[in-house]
């Protein structure tokens, strides 16, 4: 009995310190950005400094779900693609920007569809879910003036629907947190869309990157959390 009271004690241990890393690497975000103008004429390393931090939640919850559990497939993969997006949109890179972030979508359709599950709830939830993608991609894609763009959006939309979509589909049980975070990317990319080509949103930056982070740390949670729970299967 003393030795899974002590494996509980490191899992639990090792999920609250990974909640509160990532906690703190997003609160070292927010007050970064609050604080500090970036200025052209700051030195290497300070644009360095400024661009880890601003890439440091999710690199640091793609480097932490790789640790903890021993594989850098799938979920880790994608975060990393993730923070490189971001990297990329802090140097206003859009196009690199997206292309990036379909990658990690890419990666988490993957890591998802390893396991499927389809009945009544996810039908509904999918036809839900392609109803809102049409009519949101509609709604943004027509107000884009640049063709480049417009195509690059529009195979982004596709993408980021299929991921999630496979979220839905995916067999865990997690799995509506899996949604919950899927759904949570799209209101936030939503919000990028929105504020770039159809009209300012007030405090743009906070709702894009909350709810950003939280789609993130659900799924790396999540991921963390299947994790654990299989190797508990595997022991027993």
């Amino acid at each position: 009995m003393e030795q899974p009271k002590r494996q509980l004690f490191h899992e639990r241990l090792t999920k609250r310190r990974f909640t509160w890393g990532f906690a703190l690497a997003v609160a070292l975000y927010f007050m970064w950005n609050a604080t500090v103008v970036k200025n052209p004429e700051w030195s290497i390393l300070a644009h360095i400094a400024n661009d880890l931090i601003k890439c440091l939640p999710v690199a640091a919850a793609g480097i932490a779900t790789w640790c903890i559990t021993g594989s850098v497939r799938w979920m880790p993969v994608a975060l990393l693609f993730s923070a490189l997006g971001d990297l990329a949109g802090e140097h206003r890179e859009f196009i690199l920007q997206i292309a990036m972030f379909a990658i990690a979508h890419i990666v988490y359709c993957i890591h998802f569809l390893r396991r499927t599950t389809f009945d009544k709830r996810a039908a509904i939830l999918l036809a839900l879910l392609l109803l809102m993608v049409i009519v949101l991609g509609a709604f943004i894609i027509g107000r884009i003036n640049n063709d480049i763009e417009q195509i690059c959006c529009s195979i982004y939309i596709v993408i980021i629907a299929a991921m999630a979509g496979s979220a839905i589909l995916h067999t865990s049980p997690y799995k509506w947190w899996n949604a919950l975070a899927a759904l949570l990317f799209i209101f936030s990319d939503s919000c990028i869309a929105i504020n770039r080509f159809v009209e300012h949103i007030p405090h743009a930056g906070v709702i894009i990157m909350s709810t950003y982070f939280a789609a993130q740390y659900i799924f790396a949670r999540v991921y963390i959390n299947e994790y654990y729970k299989s190797a508990t299967c595997h022991r027993q």
